[in-house]
């Protein structure tokens, strides 16, 4: 009688499924405005459905729009995944360290060895991913329609960011290949920086603040990613807003607001998402090495 396969190896064996699966899709012609090789969609496939968001291709001209739809597809999915698995994990692993109240959340998901217990937690971390990512997209939908696109293109590149933004994944579909653009624009760069913020701080967190409202009280886990958080990103803000105001390579020239506008953003992206609004190369090596202190951070 076969072995069952156990947790862990469904896990890596559903995550090696998902990526076969992806590099098959992206190959097709349908995908693909040119020809790519097996490597490049192996390579976006992996990129994605473990949200890292590097690509060894130029997006938005490699891509059509099914293609980008299958990498967004991937990045939700592997989001979803990742995040999930690490909630349970984290779940799983309190209970057994005798540590119950850490992470898990009120009496609906208290007892994690419950069937319907997980199945209601993993339904509230679906609702609160589409309701971030629904939010997310209305708004950058409109900002993109107002900002010249037309209105299916509009509503497209709102979804597909906002995926990539709640599931820091990084991922640009536009045509100039980055938000630079959009530096200056409020609902763009404030939309996503939200998005990105509340994609990393983990569902442990994000399902402890759904339950706040009638509970009153954090785990002192969310307590920590929370404030942690917080040093974090105003360390990243106001270190490209301090060392960055006055390049003319970056921030400089532009106008207040949106010299306000690229810091909060750059501070916001570096640790996770991996979006762009100040030109790299340009940044001074201070700055530089700010940065890189928060991508190796992470979440």
């Amino acid at each position: 009688m076969p072995r069952r396969l156990s947790t862990p190896q469904l896990i890596v064996f559903g995550f090696l499924a998902l990526m076969v699966l992806g590099t098959g899709l992206l190959k097709l012609p349908v995908s693909t405005e040119h020809s790519i090789s097996w490597i490049d969609a192996m390579f976006v496939s992996v990129s994605a459905g473990s949200v890292t968001g590097l690509s060894t291709v130029d997006f938005p001209t490699t891509f059509t729009t099914f293609g980008a739809v299958v990498v967004m597809v991937l990045v939700q999915l592997g989001g979803l995944g990742i995040m999930t698995v690490t909630t349970m994990a984290v779940l799983f692993a309190g209970q057994r360290l005798g540590f119950r109240n850490l992470i898990a959340v009120r009496e609906s998901i208290e007892s994690v060895d419950s069937p319907r217990n997980t199945l209601r937690l993993l339904l509230q971390i679906a609702r609160i991913t589409f309701a971030v990512e629904l939010l997310a997209a209305v708004a950058l939908s409109v900002a993109f329609i107002r900002g010249g696109m037309g209105f299916g293109e509009g509503i497209f590149q709102g979804v597909f960011h906002a995926v990539m933004g709640f599931c820091n994944a990084g991922l640009v579909n536009l045509e100039a290949g980055s938000f630079i653009p959009y530096a200056g624009n409020w609902l763009v760069v404030g939309t996503l920086s939200l998005a990105i913020i509340l994609g990393g701080l983990g569902f442990p967190v994000l399902v402890d603040l759904y339950h706040y409202r009638k509970d009153r009280r954090l785990t002192v886990h969310s307590r920590l990613v929370l404030i942690t958080s917080a040093v974090l990103l105003l360390v990243g803000v106001v270190s490209v807003a301090v060392m960055e105001w006055s390049n003319t390579g970056t921030l400089g020239g532009q106008s207040s607001s949106t010299r306000l506008a690229m810091s909060v953003f750059q501070g916001v992206t570096a640790r996770t998402a991996g979006f762009y609004t100040v030109s790299y190369p340009e940044m001074r090596d201070p700055t530089l090495v700010v940065q890189t202190l928060l991508m190796f951070v992470g979440t």
